[in-house]
């Protein structure tokens, strides 16, 4: 997104590229006429209110790409005439002001053509058929193949568990989702370790501890020692802190002055997590084998290393040859980087699945486009694929949407209306009745820069 910090950059820019082409291509004329013109961002923005073509109350918007080619069409008739007139315009204002401390009102200069109306209506309606175009930014395999942290396996009675995990966190990065205990677990932690308990009550305290169920640790994850967590609880409520709602400054306070700490006195520094991860990047290692005298691999589960994926490439989408149902698989950045490095394939499988008896339909990837309806208004335009969600959900902007991903907030933190995109999450299994007219299905397009529409088949 373009913003207005950026026009003194643009300025110089234009200034340094004149001067470079007029090297390149002019360099044995000498007559010195001009012969590479660029445009000031005042005067331009000033034809533009003349014209109607943008909010005379306050800056250009810039929340929609096509505000581009309103300003192209600005530019291309922003004729050496008519940046005279301003200049004339501007020169008299200001002799103006300096008689009479008094602005005067300047008449707008006219239209290429027409009326303001009619002008305006022309070029806002060549706009809005105007259909940007987008860099598919995910075609290529670019980006992180999964997070940086490491996580360990977790071996069960019956052997390494697929879905769960652990790693290593500091103390100041625990949250009361770290900490979640079953319901009467505090009560029965302070009747333990309370001062007045006597001995014999100790057993069975313990027993009653013991019995209590432990919660699902999630994706956030819960710290895996259940003894430790007993400890930072009554640590943070023995300072004054309620273990299920506390802030990252509490903690780091606790921290910081070594009030967190075991019933030895020891600090605690880091803690263990045990959390669910679905969905993993497992990575096996190697080790040397001596009688070979080469590295080879290491086939034992608990010694692959796993990570959390978080970077989707592109979901692949087929159509079920008997009903005719649409699915799609989400592919991570690290599957198409194995395709593409080691299998030396495509990035993307555009094969059919004679197994499932599925036919491929196309694939969509961050920054391609789709001309279907929107799912709420049954509107028909073209969309751009947005974010990739696991399993199989595909999250759609309109063609034009400039807004940022993230909610703007204003100075006192509420959010201001309309200041993000409009996100549009589609499932693939619905996304097949969504074609541009009732009765056809979506397609896939490239809309080359300048604004012609390919339809893809099978890409």
């Amino acid at each position: 997104m373009f913003v207005a910090s950026q026009l003194t950059d643009t300025a110089y820019a234009a200034r340094q590229v004149a001067d470079f082409l007029g090297s390149a291509l002019y360099a044995d004329d000498t007559d010195n006429r001009q012969r590479i013109f660029f445009t000031n961002g005042r005067y331009t923005a000033q034809l533009r209110r003349d014209w109607q073509l943008q909010d005379d109350t306050g800056p250009k918007v810039r929340v929609d790409h096509r505000h581009h080619a309103i300003d192209a069409v600005v530019i291309a008739l922003t004729t050496s005439q008519r940046l005279q007139d301003l200049a004339h315009f501007t020169a008299e204002q200001e002799r103006a002001w300096a008689g009479s401390d008094h602005w005067p009102k300047r008449q707008p200069l006219p239209p290429p053509w027409g009326t303001v109306d009619e002008f305006r209506s022309q070029v806002l309606r060549a706009a809005d058929s105007h259909i940007v175009s987008h860099r598919a930014v995910k075609r290529k395999v670019v980006g992180a193949f999964h997070e940086e942290t490491l996580y360990g396996r977790v071996l069960t009675r019956k052997g390494v568990s697929d879905t769960l995990y652990t790693n290593r966190i500091r103390a100041e990065a625990l949250t009361p989702n770290h900490l979640r205990v079953a319901k009467g677990w505090d009560e029965l932690s302070d009747r333990l370790h309370g001062s007045t308990t006597q001995r014999s009550e100790t057993r069975g305290l313990r027993v009653q501890v013991a019995a209590l169920p432990d919660l699902p640790p999630a994706k956030s994850g819960i710290v895996r020692d259940r003894a430790l967590r007993d400890q930072i609880r009554r640590c943070l409520r023995h300072n004054g802190i309620d273990p299920d709602d506390f802030g990252k400054d509490a903690i780091k306070r606790l921290v910081k002055d070594e009030r967190l700490r075991m019933s030895s006195g020891v600090p605690i520094r880091r803690v263990v997590l045990l959390r669910t991860i679905n969905d993993p990047v497992l990575i096996p290692r190697n080790k040397w084998n001596s009688q070979l005298g080469r590295f080879i691999r290491d086939n034992d589960p608990r010694t692959i290393r796993a990570y959390i994926g978080g970077n989707n490439h592109h979901i692949e989408i087929r159509e079920d040859e008997k009903t005719g149902a649409w699915s799609g698989d989400v592919i991570d950045n690290f599957t198409a980087a194995k395709r593409v490095r080691i299998d030396k394939v495509s990035a993307v499988d555009r094969g059919d699945d004679p197994k499932k008896g599925e036919r491929f339909v196309m694939s969509l990837a961050e920054g391609e486009v789709v001309h279907m309806r929107h799912p709420k208004t049954g509107l028909s335009g073209y969309f751009i694929v947005f974010k990739l969600d696991k399993p199989r959900t595909v999250h759609f902007v309109h063609h034009w949407d400039a807004r940022p991903a993230k909610i703007q907030k204003d100075d006192g933190g509420k959010e201001i209306p309309g200041s993000s995109r409009e996100d549009v999450p589609v499932v693939t299994g619905k996304l097949k009745p969504l074609g541009p007219e009732q009765g056809t299905q979506p397609y896939k397009a490239r809309v080359t820069p300048l604004g012609e529409v390919l339809k893809l088949h099978d890409d």
